[in-house]
């Protein structure tokens, strides 16, 4: 069940968010708005996936990232409310260790 609900958080909380980002910059999904996007210039969807999303460091792997936030706030919620017995940190270990 956790899963699911890391899985649900991540396309809400990390896509979703940072999409929405590039769509409001230029009405595109271009990526224009990203910084290291425009470094590495690599426009293959699996790269522009796991570069952006999963490899970036900065921003978006800090504790105040909203995936980071709302995402660690649900998993919390779901284990507690079914009982799972995870720890904050396995937690957070489940929301950062992620395949596609």
């Amino acid at each position: 069940m956790i899963d699911k609900v890391k899985s649900i958080s991540h396309e809400s909380f990390l896509h979703v968010q940072e999409y929405s980002f590039d769509l409001k910059d230029n009405k595109k999904l271009d990526f224009s708005n990203d910084p290291y996007y425009q470094k590495i210039k690599d426009n293959s969807p699996s790269s522009r996936h796991h570069l952006l999303f999963h490899y970036k460091e900065g921003p978006l792997k800090t504790p105040t990232h909203t995936f980071a936030t709302n995402g660690l706030r649900v998993l919390e919620s779901v284990n507690r409310r079914y009982k799972l017995g995870y720890s904050t940190t396995q937690l957070w270990n489940k929301l950062w260790y992620f395949q596609d």
